[in-house]
């Protein structure tokens, strides 16, 4: 193995190959996969956005993926963080200009604005990650042909793209 191998690479491999033959891929996407050296998992994670973001009398808080990790179907994550950054730094200021009482009450203006936001999109990346990789392929092309035509796919896309700071 080569020197930065602890054998993980290879069990990730091996893992992936299996989950490839499991789900019937063609022949030549197993082999693909068979002939890597390197094999990282790196998963799709979901973190739930309601709980905290912050501990009571503690001046520290969470942003981007640390708070509200989403699955990847909208490609949300650095957008995401970017508004997480810019509504703390509002916040702050509002702090320092006396808008806002002190840093905890400027943290939780903070995660006051920004949780109902991040909830909705991860809601929708995890519903659209589920139809993409888990639907059958009629109602998956179905699914997004439909919303497609209705504007619905658009709206969720934009959503996404639009500032909420």
């Amino acid at each position: 193995a080569a020197a930065w191998d602890d054998g993980a690479s290879a069990a990730t491999r091996d893992a992936m190959v299996a989950q490839l033959r499991a789900a019937a891929m063609p022949a030549d996407v197993v082999a693909l996969a068979e002939s890597c050296d390197r094999c990282f998992e790196l998963g799709a994670e979901y973190v739930n956005p309601l709980p905290a973001w912050r501990a009571g009398g503690e001046a520290s808080v969470l942003l981007g993926d640390a708070a509200h990790a989403m699955p990847p179907f909208l490609g949300q994550g650095t957008n995401q963080a970017i508004q997480d950054a810019a509504c703390l730094a509002d916040k702050l200021v509002a702090m320092v200009e006396g808008d806002l009482a002190d840093v905890d009450a400027a943290l939780a203006a903070y995660e006051s604005d920004r949780k109902a936001a991040v909830a909705r999109l991860g809601f929708n990346s995890v519903v659209l990650g589920a139809v993409e990789t888990l639907a059958p392929e009629g109602f998956r092309d179905a699914f997004f042909r439909t919303t497609a035509a209705l504007g619905v796919a658009k709206m969720v896309f934009l959503d996404g793209a639009t500032p909420k700071v």
